[in-house]
């Protein structure tokens, strides 16, 4: 099966989302012939990309000579009208069974043409939100229209899944929930590395934006009462970080604290392997509470940590309580403080949470979520 892969992003970011992305292609390219159309990036940068996410590069790509500007609506509008006429034009030249796409410009794009000049194989849609509630870019008349170009929905959360049908429309028999996943059998391997000695570590790692609550896990810090506790908190960069690091300094707590920017998955792993609580502190938002499938849940998982999370619908969608996580009241920074005790003063609890998930995370390989893909398509191109 030959796949086309389209998804334009600013791979320079190295966000969370590219790493989701090279991991689908990776998984994907196990099983099918994967190219990947997304914009412009030397080819030694591309190599140094997937080095930084431990990507192994068995999918081509196809790196078109344009990048996703964001300067301005219009500039943004422009480039990715650019992105996507030099897909389409490299979709004609080539012959694919099945597109697949994370990106809603696409649909959009397609929308536009006439049915005579769209692509004649099956699309793919992987929604990660529903762009009229999270975007001021997408209405909601857009959306809808943009949709019906999509023959099947693989979103990445029930929340977005439940939206598409009541909101939406979607037929609930062309959509297949599939969260986002993680590579169990690379991370089993991975050796420990602590930052803090033989102290207590609690984790958090990823974005420092807004949504993801790393607020209320510093402003936690103050609540917490058991002693000799280290809190990690890896993964922010440029103002975000900055608006934490002064969180830390104001709160006085940054001899309780190891702050870092975003590392590789390489660095991070074997830090997150000696940690002892992975923290999911999400806020109560449309993305955080409904739509989001974390990199990192799964990431602490494999890891085999017993996690402390916002007691949110996207969470519980994995986890059970008592069984996977602890949850707190999101944005309650006392809350979670008390949770993380109860975890922290109890070795036996976080032991035997944090090996049921690393027997429920097989579940959650990238592999497996790429099989399933490689069945629907199949079922598509009959």
């Amino acid at each position: 099966m030959k796949i086309a892969y389209i998804y334009l992003s600013q791979l320079e970011t190295r966000d969370a989302n590219i790493n989701q992305m090279l991991s689908m292609c990776e998984a994907l390219g196990k099983h099918s012939q994967v190219t990947l159309f997304t914009g412009w990036m030397s080819q030694t940068a591309f190599t140094s990309l997937c080095q930084f996410f431990s990507i192994k590069q068995n999918f081509t790509t196809q790196r078109l000579p344009v990048k996703l500007l964001t300067g301005s609506m219009l500039i943004e509008k422009v480039t990715r009208l650019l992105y996507c006429v030099q897909v389409l034009l490299a979709l004609k030249a080539s012959d694919f069974d099945v597109i697949y796409t994370r990106d809603i410009t696409l649909l959009v794009f397609l929308k536009m043409l006439p049915a005579w000049a769209r692509p004649k194989v099956p699309v793919i849609y992987e929604p990660h939100t529903l762009y009229h509630k999270t975007s001021e870019k997408v209405s909601y008349e857009l959306e809808l229209a943009s949709l019906k170009l999509a023959d099947y929905f693989i979103p990445i959360s029930h929340g977005i899944a439940r939206d598409l049908e009541a909101i939406l429309g979607v037929d609930p028999q062309r959509i297949t929930v599939l969260p986002d996943g993680v590579r169990v059998d690379v991370i089993a391997s991975v050796k420990p590395q602590s930052l803090a000695g033989d102290r207590l570590q609690v984790l958090y790692s990823g974005s420092f934006i807004d949504w993801k609550g790393v607020e209320t896990l510093i402003e936690a810090i103050p609540f917490v009462s058991t002693p000799n506790v280290v809190f990690l908190a890896l993964g922010g960069v440029g103002k975000d970080f900055e608006r934490i690091q002064q969180l830390v300094q104001s709160l006085g707590v940054g001899d309780r604290v190891e702050l870092r920017s975003r590392m590789s998955q390489d660095e991070l792993m074997p830090i997150a392997k000696s940690a002892h609580i992975g923290v999911l502190p999400n806020n109560r938002t449309a993305i955080g509470a409904h739509y989001t499938s974390p990199l990192k849940l799964f990431e602490y998982m494999a890891n085999g940590l017993p996690i402390v999370a916002s007691d949110l619908e996207s969470m519980r969608e994995i986890l059970v309580e008592n069984e996977h996580a602890l949850f707190f009241e999101p944005s309650n920074p006392s809350h979670l403080a008390a949770q993380l005790d109860r975890l922290l003063q109890d070795e036996e609890m976080r032991r035997s949470i944090g090996q049921r998930n690393l027997e429920a995370v097989n579940a959650y390989s990238w592999d497996s979520r790429a099989e399933r893909i490689i069945e629907i398509a199949g079922q598509l191109i009959r």
